[in-house]
């Protein structure tokens, strides 16, 4: 979630967006893995 803002230097939005896209692929990896177990535990 990233608000444009004109003073940002661009190496700090350059981290933010790799910090959201880092959060969201642990979260899409933890929710695969948790489906995952889902399935096999049925």
């Amino acid at each position: 979630s990233l608000t444009l803002n004109p003073a940002t230097s661009k190496e700090g939005m350059m981290e933010a967006s790799v910090e959201d896209v880092y959060e969201r692929t642990v979260l899409t990896m933890y929710h695969d893995f948790t489906d995952t177990q889902r399935v096999q535990g049925s």
